[in-house]
């Protein structure tokens, strides 16, 4: 079973995603880390963020990083566990917080919603988003 480097590596949508992985210097510990959700912004949601607010992300190894770790949370959420945790935060490890929602049977997390979900590898799962997830410590 591939890790969740390889699974993203598998998956061209989302390209800019592993892209900024690399950037931040995430790819070895996303190897090797245990027990670990991906919350995955494809290309159409990189693509249709505002773009002034990601060039500010984009312009210091610091927020690149923050913005992709907010992505991550620790422990293994499938979307049936995101469903029983509705209104209810899920802590990522960028120290930010994540809310779960349920509408009409569909989890969503931080307002995005899962377009592909569940994908099962060997140090956790990845859920591919219709969003880029914004921690708001950084819009301020």
């Amino acid at each position: 079973m591939p890790n969740l480097i390889e699974k993203i590596r598998d998956l061209p949508e989302l390209a800019t995603f592993l892209e900024l992985l690399e950037k931040a210097e995430l790819l070895t510990s996303l190897e090797r880390d245990r027990n670990c959700t991906v919350f995955a912004p494809n290309d159409a949601a990189f693509a249709s963020a505002p773009a002034d607010i990601l060039a500010e992300y984009y312009k210091r190894f610091y927020n690149t990083r923050m913005l992709l770790s907010h992505h991550i949370v620790v422990g293994v959420f499938l979307h049936g566990d995101l469903l029983a945790l509705e209104k209810r935060d899920l802590p990522s490890t960028a120290n930010t917080s994540l809310r779960v929602t349920d509408n009409y049977g569909i989890a969503r997390v931080a307002g995005a919603k899962l377009i592909v979900e569940d994908m099962s590898v060997d140090n956790g799962v990845l859920h591919v988003i219709d969003r880029v997830l914004l921690p708001s410590q950084l819009l301020s």
